[in-house]
């Protein structure tokens, strides 16, 4: 557990948790390279997923990707290949 401390708040939490994170497209298309992601880890269950426009690339899903949610700029295309999927586990 990790504690972070500032003048106006103290944040409790596990270390290396990351809630948000964006897609940033720089390495491939492939969603399952933590190096694609804002926070340098793949998105998992818990994770709000955010795909802006404008990106270099956008992901290409080969695995049973999952996270809590999807919002994606309009224009913006996420594809699953064929046999694998993509759980979104909130409501967006």
């Amino acid at each position: 557990m990790a504690v972070n401390e500032s003048a106006d708040s103290i944040l409790i939490g596990n270390a290396g948790s990351c809630i948000t994170n964006e897609w940033n497209g720089t390495v491939s298309n492939a969603w399952e390279n933590a190096a694609n992601w804002s926070c340098g880890t793949v998105p998992a269950a818990n994770t709000v997923v955010y795909i802006n426009s404008n990106k270099p690339r956008y992901p290409f899903i080969n695995s049973i990707a999952v996270c809590l949610r999807l919002y994606t700029a309009p224009a913006v295309s996420v594809i699953v290949s064929t046999g694998f999927k993509l759980d979104i586990k909130g409501n967006n």
